[in-house]
């Protein structure tokens, strides 16, 4: 995301991921975020997941799992408590969704204390601030090219195809 976009939207999107903190354990829509952050919604689906690494409704929901994970390691309450608590209106959805997500059931989890990876609430201006933005990503592969040309942008997208192509990617 380049520099002035990053200076321009971060306020306005931690506006949408407060909310979203702030409502975990409640239905959040992307229009009420995109109203939170004082944009439209094609403007919110397009400048959020560039700044975060992440679709609204996937940030979501892996904030409600991360916290329902560190609330099955330190609390006692039932999983169905904790689903709930969550925004879950079952224990089958809830187990589902924590599976799916970290690859074991809850009870697995509270009994095993399994490692999980999960994740944090997002702090946009501090890290923007600080000059550092880091983000969990699933794996990828990326291909970066860079450089200054006149060429248009479908010029440059096409010596990338051929690059590819060369390469057996």
């Amino acid at each position: 995301v380049p520099a002035v976009t990053r200076g321009l939207f971060v306020g306005q999107i931690q506006q949408a991921v407060d909310l979203a903190e702030a409502n975990l354990s409640r239905a959040v829509t992307a229009q009420a975020a995109a109203r939170a952050a004082d944009m439209s919604l094609r403007s919110f689906h397009q400048y959020f997941p560039a700044l975060t690494g992440y679709r609204f409704g996937e940030y979501v929901r892996k904030r409600r799992l991360s916290v329902a994970a560190d609330a099955l390691r330190s609390e006692g309450a039932s999983i169905l408590m904790i689903a709930i608590n969550s925004g879950y209106d079952s224990h089958e959805a809830f187990t589902r969704a924590f599976k799916s997500e970290f690859g074991a059931t809850p009870r697995d989890l509270r009994n095993l204390d399994l490692p999980l990876t999960t994740v944090r609430a997002l702090d946009l201006v501090g890290e923007v601030n600080m000059g550092v933005l880091r983000k969990s990503l699933p794996e990828m592969q990326v291909a970066v090219f860079d450089g200054f040309r006149p060429d248009p942008e479908w010029t440059a997208l096409g010596k990338m195809e051929t690059w590819l192509e060369r390469h057996g990617e």
